[in-house]
């Protein structure tokens, strides 16, 4: 089970063996810089990795970077596609995002 206690070395190695929900807990981590340091284009990259292996939370938290510019230059359309695919697949925290462009994030 991956949670707030998972090792980022291991979880390192699950993201580069293609594990789509290592990936999206290690860009948390790296987003927050929780037990690593705080790195956005590296959270951006986990999230990519982790949105295009089907994980629909790591593409809707890959929005909110490229809605703020955190890591990644600042794109609100890449942004909302983002949160469009999301909200598509059942993330409803993507889909009042997309809804919602000044909504703050949670």
């Amino acid at each position: 089970m991956i949670d707030d206690g998972s090792d980022p070395a291991l979880l390192d190695l699950a993201c580069r063996r293609k594990v789509p929900d290592a990936c999206a807990w290690l860009g948390r981590m790296v987003q927050e810089g929780r037990r690593v340091p705080a790195d956005g284009p590296r959270a951006a990259e986990l999230y990519r990795r982790a949105c295009e292996a089907g994980r629909a939370s790591a593409c809707s938290d890959l929005g909110v970077l490229y809605r703020f510019g955190a890591g990644v230059p600042r794109d609100e359309a890449r942004a909302g596609a983002l949160f469009a695919g999301a909200c598509e697949q059942g993330v409803e925290r993507a889909c009042a995002l997309r809804d919602d462009p000044s909504r703050p994030i949670d």
